[in-house]
């Protein structure tokens, strides 16, 4: 199976379940840009699509929630990184 292949399987399994899976460098590679494109992607379409759409408040409540749902307390703010969780 090629590494993206694979990476996408763990993601898609494990990470879901919140286990944990073993990968190699290829894998964790693979992982990286996957995430790299999803982040990109919000960026560039959800979060202008959610700026016209919603009201002030619904994207802090979406992003609250997401934070509760993984056990993040902090919220990194700087270049880049607008509103995005530690």
């Amino acid at each position: 199976m090629p590494p993206r292949a694979f990476a996408k399987v763990v993601a898609d399994k494990a990470f879901a379940a919140g286990e944990s899976a073993p990968l190699d460098h290829a894998g964790i590679d693979a992982l990286a840009a996957l995430y790299r494109q999803h982040i990109a992607r919000e960026d560039k379409e959800l979060q202008p699509m959610a700026a016209r759409l919603l009201d002030d408040a619904t994207p802090e409540r979406v992003g609250r929630a997401l934070r509760e749902r993984r056990g993040i307390d902090a919220v990194i703010e700087g270049p880049g990184m607008s509103n995005r969780s530690a």
